[in-house]
């Protein structure tokens, strides 16, 4: 009879202090917490979030040009490098047609010798394929905008040098770089020697030491 009625014995069990209801998150009077983000919180983290993509965002575009500026000049000397094993294997010259319009892009075909009254499949980059693929990407000769190569069956380089004239055993090159806000942005060079080497590299800047393009690393 003494027994307290159960809706009473529920209100005793709930003004019981904090420390005798284990597993139970309480504030400092008494009722639940709730668990989660405040307003106020969410708008922290999303201010951060937007400040960090802000300072990425730039980078991050130009890290997209440099790579294609790379990949452009990357391009380049892998093919030619093919012309001239081409050469070499076949024992006979491979003629390589450049055309490097600077804004325009770059182009280049190879005419290969008839072997066993076939013509074997050679790489090529039409202007076309070449804006498409690297887009904003500019594309300078040394020499003249149009010229060949002539890849030799002894390893060397015919080409026009540098100040123009006839193809000779000479050194040249091939820049890529962006098309607009160059100073931001590296420039590559594919550079070929008439003794048959081909280098790809970032061109140093342009000064008293170095008056004509050159590899920073050279």
């Amino acid at each position: 009879m003494g027994d307290k009625p159960p809706h009473k014995a529920v209100c005793a069990w709930w003004a019981q202090p904090v420390k005798n209801k284990p597993g139970t998150l309480l504030s400092g009077g008494g009722r639940r917490r709730a668990h989660g983000f405040t307003i106020v919180e969410l708008m922290v983290v999303i201010a951060i979030v937007a400040i960090a993509t802000a300072v990425a965002l730039p980078d991050m575009s130009t890290w997209l040009v440099n790579s294609r500026i790379q990949e452009a000049a990357g391009h380049f000397q892998q093919d030619v490098q093919w012309a001239r094993a081409y050469a070499l294997r076949t024992d006979q010259e491979v003629d390589v047609a450049v055309t490097a319009t600077g804004a325009g892009g770059c182009s280049w075909s190879m005419t290969l010798p008839t072997m066993n009254s076939a013509i074997q499949g050679a790489p090529a980059m039409p202007a076309g394929i070449f804006t498409t693929r690297y887009p904003g990407i500019s594309c300078s000769a040394g020499a003249t905008a149009t010229f060949p190569l002539t890849l030799m069956p002894n390893g060397t380089i015919f080409a026009p040098p540098a100040g123009g004239g006839p193809p000779a055993i000479t050194d040249s090159y091939l820049s890529f770089t962006a098309t607009s806000d160059t100073s931001k942005f590296a420039t590559w060079l594919v550079k070929y020697y008439g003794a048959g080497e081909l280098r790809s590299c970032v061109m140093a800047p342009l000064g008293a030491q170095n008056p004509v393009p050159t590899c920073a690393n050279q």
